[in-house]
């Protein structure tokens, strides 16, 4: 399977819309409040192709020496304005970018399809977008290039998975992460025209799953997650009551990230996928997690 991702995906698939990436944005807002107002920065990322993706950079004022950061992707849209409202106890280093892409606000047969190369783009623009980012936050001189995380949520979360394949990403954080983007695809086609149009629709679900896996150039997750170096550190939280995201495919990344030369941990968390009801006790439980695993693995 070649390059893509789910936030993207989530632009390019059924269902998997803006919801499930909000998820990384109630995960940010739930920190506790900083000392100082940080100054932003923004840093244009030049990809291959030409384009240019402006990355969005907020910086504690009263930080000295070099800092932590922390580089946020989720499913939502105008993704890096999640920048203006996150918060750490400690100085903390926030980045992301907005995705170059806006797709309809819901997935409508075969209308949807009209997105695809659009779509297509911005997933291989964006996973280009999370490498180009390292690669600046490393150089950049309030950065500690040893203690760079990149966090995914729900549709986020293949963008973290191929950042930290394809770059030495020290930390990973992977919130509901995915091992088989086709059958989560599968699946949110199926949930959607289930009730109206009964179970035989799960045969044609797949069969439109895998063709916008292979249009649009989507990777294996499970492979990339193999790919994890031996420097790289990796938490991957899950949901125990999670019926977006089925079991096989996260048992799959799970696998896989055993599979690399990654120092990994799983945290499975008691509830339903992100974004999906009233979640906000486990939002602020997962954001107290994630910056905990962070300290006590040296990244924060």
């Amino acid at each position: 399977m070649k390059p893509g991702n789910p936030s993207s995906i989530a632009r390019c698939a059924p269902r998997l819309s803006a919801r499930l990436g909000a998820a990384l944005l109630a995960l940010a807002l739930a920190a506790p409040a900083a000392a100082a107002e940080p100054r932003t920065e923004t840093l244009t990322l030049k990809l291959d192709d030409g384009r240019e993706l402006p990355a969005q950079l907020r910086i504690p004022a009263d930080a000295r020496g070099p800092l932590p950061a922390l580089m946020l992707f989720g499913g939502f849209r105008n993704a890096a304005t999640v920048l203006d409202r996150v918060q750490s106890p400690r100085p903390l280093i926030w980045a992301s970018f907005d995705y170059p892409f806006e797709p309809r606000r819901k997935f409508r047969f075969p209308a949807s399809l009209f997105d695809a190369p659009q779509a297509r783009a911005a997933i291989h623009g964006a996973f280009e977008g999370v490498v180009k980012l390292h690669e600046a936050l490393a150089r950049h001189p309030a950065v500690d290039p040893a203690r760079i995380t990149v966090a995914g949520a729900s549709a986020g979360a293949p963008f973290a998975t191929v950042g930290a394949a394809r770059s030495p990403i020290p930390g990973v954080i992977l919130v509901q992460g995915l091992g088989d983007v086709t059958a989560v695809i599968e699946n949110l086609i199926f949930r959607k025209y289930r009730a109206k149009y009964g179970d035989w629709v799960r045969r044609p679900s797949r069969w439109l799953a895998e063709w916008i896996n292979w249009y649009c150039e989507i990777p294996d997750m499970a492979a990339q997650a193999r790919q994890f170096r031996g420097g790289q550190k990796a938490v991957m939280f899950t949901a125990t009551q999670d019926d977006f995201i089925p079991k096989a495919a996260t048992e799959s990344l799970w696998e896989a990230l055993q599979q690399s030369q990654a120092t990994v941990e799983r945290i499975d968390v008691e509830g339903i996928h992100l974004g999906v009801g009233d979640d906000s006790e486990l939002i602020a439980d997962l954001m107290r997690r994630s910056l905990a695993w962070m300290e006590k693995s040296g990244l924060l």
